[in-house]
């Protein structure tokens, strides 16, 4: 069972033509079955994104961001700690 907390959805803009990057939030618990089961669920979010966006969209569960900023700051504190 993978659980999680929300979603992240991520639009890389062009600022040099007055569109901004955005990030949209979708909040809740979430439950699959299995990893697969989420993989889906984020590509089926994804390919709803970018219908509307026209532009790619990226996405992520509120704990993988969670762990790829905890694995920035471990490997911030490794650097530093030389």
């Amino acid at each position: 069972m993978v659980k999680c907390s929300g979603f992240l959805v991520h639009f890389d803009g062009d600022s040099s033509v007055g569109i901004f990057d955005y990030t949209w939030t979708i909040s809740g618990d979430f439950e699959f079955e299995v990893p697969v089961d989420m993989d889906i669920f984020k590509r089926k979010i994804c390919e709803a994104f970018e219908f509307c966006s026209d532009t790619p969209i990226w996405i992520e569960s509120f704990e993988e961001r969670s762990d790829k900023i905890n694995k920035e700051i471990a490997h911030l504190d490794a650097y530093h700690s030389v």
